[in-house]
């Protein structure tokens, strides 16, 4: 475009400068919208694989934690005893609340304290709650046999 135009002065023909430029000019406006229609639109897309990650990030990691948890347990022998669907309201009911409890918490706590604080009482959390973990598995092994908790729902049962 821009030899057009000095190729239209060359040639002294001024009309087709200026409509040459108008259209330069036009043009260039054109793609400025583009750019930020274009760069609006992606960051839309990546808000949005950002939410799926997030949503499918914590379905894993619940439907990993929560599967053979106590309050997997404890739900099922409840349902053994009680109605089903009384017991199933109940565990959803209390899955939900204490999921908008720890959203709650994950959107208050950072914004409270300063991300540094936060990350590292992540680790000590996590840190703290594996050795809890390990310390029960290997004391659940040495017993050899059904747990005290098992031998009670057992007899409550029966």
């Amino acid at each position: 475009a821009q030899q057009a135009i000095v190729d239209a002065v060359k040639l002294k023909d001024y009309a087709k400068v200026v409509k040459l430029a108008t259209s330069a000019k036009q043009q260039e406006e054109f793609d400025q919208v583009a750019n930020q229609v274009a760069n609006e639109v992606l960051q839309q897309r990546q808000w949005n694989v950002v939410r799926a990650d997030a949503f499918f990030s914590s379905l894993m990691m619940i439907i990993v934690s929560e599967l053979g948890d106590k309050t997997f347990f404890i739900a099922a022998v409840l349902a053994m005893k009680h109605p089903r669907g009384v017991v199933g309201a109940g565990a959803l009911g209390a899955l939900a609340l204490m999921t908008c409890l720890s959203a709650a918490a994950g959107f208050a706590v950072p914004n409270l304290l300063p991300r540094v604080y936060t990350h590292y009482a992540s680790v000590v959390l996590f840190l703290v709650f594996g050795i809890k973990l390990l310390k029960d598995a290997r004391e659940m092994g040495d017993g050899g046999g059904p747990s005290e908790e098992l031998e009670e729902v057992e007899a409550e049962l029966n």
